[in-house]
């Protein structure tokens, strides 16, 4: 309703926000079931001049094709054995209004 609250009201899941901590995002996967299919997420990536990742701290938005049923999925992975720490894992929520 008109309250602003999300209780009793249908919601979905919008996107999702990694909150990373020193983290090689050059060997982190992504990827969000979007139209039926895996789509990888674009992350940020920082490389030094001298050809070496540097770790990245701060926030990562994820799409979620999310239906009001709830079968919004995705896939976390890390190839490289580098540095890979998730704080949090936050849900944004639509709802219907």
């Amino acid at each position: 309703g008109q309250d602003g609250s999300l209780i009793g009201r249908r919601k979905k899941v919008a996107k999702l926000i990694l909150s990373l901590l020193e983290t090689d995002t050059t060997g982190l996967q992504v990827q969000s079931f979007m139209r039926g299919r895996w789509e990888a997420v674009r992350m940020p990536s920082i490389v030094a001049p001298d050809g070496k990742a540097k770790l990245y701290t701060g926030n990562v938005e994820v799409p979620i094709d999310d239906s009001w049923e709830g079968q919004g999925r995705v896939k976390i992975r890390h190839v490289n054995p580098t540095p890979c720490t998730i704080r949090a894992f936050t849900p944004v929520f639509d709802a219907e209004p």
